[in-house]
């Protein structure tokens, strides 16, 4: 019973590791250097990125139908005032998305859905 406690929690701080890394990559990606500047003024800021990132937004797999009125994710201007190199992506991978790259609508009381571009995904953000 020890061991599989260990194992469980050694599995635990990898995954936290593993997934804090993945959104320090994220933030580094658009805000660049200018990163460190927000978290020393705003030290909430990496909590709320962090919980976006984790619990509020989903991808759906749900075919295009015809007449949807899902905005496209091209029509989202990007978020590139801090990182003007920023591109958007040539084609969607699921583990390499970055939504912080769009600015989109993360603040809103309302779900937010999104067609990503010639994919058979939705991108939802839940509400805070």
């Amino acid at each position: 019973m020890k061991i599989i406690i260990i194992y469980l929690c050694l599995l635990f701080s990898l995954t936290f590791r593993i997934n804090s890394q993945v959104i320090d990559e994220k933030i580094m990606n658009v805000y660049g250097t200018k990163q460190s500047d927000f978290f020393i003024n705003n030290p909430d800021l990496y909590s709320f990125f962090e919980n976006l990132l984790v619990n509020r937004i989903e991808y759906l797999y749900e075919p295009y139908q015809v007449g949807e009125k899902y905005p496209k994710l091209s029509t989202i201007p990007l978020n590139n005032k801090y990182n003007p190199a920023l591109t958007r992506d040539e084609n969607f991978d699921l583990n390499t998305f970055n939504p912080l790259k769009y600015q989109l609508n993360f603040y809103s009381k309302n779900i937010q859905v999104y067609r990503i571009d010639n994919t058979e995904y939705l991108l939802i953000i839940k509400p805070q």
